[in-house]
């Protein structure tokens, strides 16, 4: 009998992690379409140059000034719903979005800009993706931050997004921190793996001062309370000083507090998701998941050996379960194939567990 996954397994291919989509009020361009930019040069001839008061344009230019390579531009436009922008970006290919900024929401009503930004909260958990947030226009220091963070006008506790304080100057013009924060997340990711948290020293700012100066306490309490600070530090600069998501406040206790550790599983899922597609077309037997063991395996193997798990050894890193014990016979009879992949981003044999389902045909 012929062996039907006989073939070589097809090896499972890192997506992207910093392609960034900017939502926002752009001085020109196409309306509710992303356009796909590699420059600010690109984006200010087709969106409007940094003449223009529109936020948005600011933004993408300290995007690349601090380190970014690929940005969706998506101009909400006047009379065009922000919400709408958001559905808009459902146009942007599977595992080409990874992070989210909506420069000018900043600016919208209190319930308004709630609404907008649970909307983008809830894209941003259905692709995988992660929200950077900048604080309503109106909060000009420490103290109106937290009493925005402890309000009902804060945005939902998501995971998958995090907010930083305060605006920063640059050229001359206020601008909420998404964009630069962003470029810094491509520079980091590039160089030393989206596992590692976007903050320290290494996490500088270019050409960015601050609008406001928290002190080291109020720096303190509001990281506890889930809200990254940027910080003024001599020989260094502007630093983002902080790397909690939306859901890291101390008090919550959630797995997901840290930026680095959410990411690096996103990052993860989608990858696996995008890398074994393949498996639609396969019979759902142990042949399969053999395959689906060895690719997703050696994927992990290789997250390993670049550092992105803090163990000694790959046991202790990860694992990988297919076979009759994760996909059942009704799975078999429903069409879907399941997988257990677990990692340790923390701290070894503490496995964070993914629960991962593909499509696949009968045997």
């Amino acid at each position: 009998m012929r062996d039907e996954m006989s073939r070589p397994v097809p090896p499972i291919a890192a997506v992207g992690t910093s392609h960034t989509a900017f939502v926002g009020d752009f001085a020109r361009g196409p309306v509710a379409q992303p356009v796909r930019v590699t420059s600010a040069a690109e984006s200010q001839r087709t969106f409007g140059g940094l003449d223009a008061p529109n936020e948005a344009g600011h933004q993408v230019a300290s995007f690349f000034a601090n380190g970014g390579v690929v940005a969706w531009l998506l101009r909400t436009g006047r009379g065009t719903g922000w919400k709408r922008g958001i559905r808009a970006l459902d146009a942007i290919p599977p595992g080409a979005l990874n992070l989210l900024c909506l420069p000018g929401a900043s600016t919208l009503p209190s319930a308004r800009h709630k609404d907008v930004v649970d909307a983008a909260l809830s894209h941003c958990e259905r692709r995988r993706a992660f929200l950077l947030l900048d604080p309503p226009s109106t909060i000009t220091n420490a103290g109106a931050m937290e009493l925005y963070r402890n309000g009902a006008g804060f945005p939902e506790l998501s995971p998958n997004g995090a907010i930083y304080f305060p605006d920063v100057d640059v050229a001359d013009r206020r601008i909420g921190p998404s964009g630069a924060v962003a470029g810094r997340y491509a520079a980091i990711d590039a160089c030393r793996g989206v596992w590692t948290a976007p903050a320290g020293a290494d996490a500088r700012l270019a050409d960015a001062t601050l609008s406001v100066q928290a002190t080291a306490p109020e720096s303190n309490d509001l990281t506890s309370k889930g809200v990254n600070v940027l910080r003024s530090l001599p020989g260094s600069g502007t630093v983002i000083w902080g790397a909690r998501t939306l859901a890291g406040a101390d008090a919550g206790a959630s797995e997901w507090k840290y930026v680095g550790i959410r990411r690096l599983v996103l990052f993860i899922e989608d990858s696996i998701d995008q890398g074994t597609q393949w498996a639609r077309f396969e019979p759902n037997a142990e042949p399969l998941w053999a395959s689906i063991r060895l690719s997703v395996g050696t994927f992990l193997h290789e997250l390993f050996r670049d550092g992105a798990f803090p163990a000694n050894t790959p046991r202790d890193a990860y694992f990988v379960r297919c076979d009759s014990g994760t996909t059942s016979q009704t799975d078999i009879d429903n069409g879907s194939l399941i997988m257990l992949v677990g990692i340790a981003p923390v701290k070894p044999a503490e496995f964070v567990v993914l629960r991962i389902q593909q499509r696949a045909r009968r045997p």
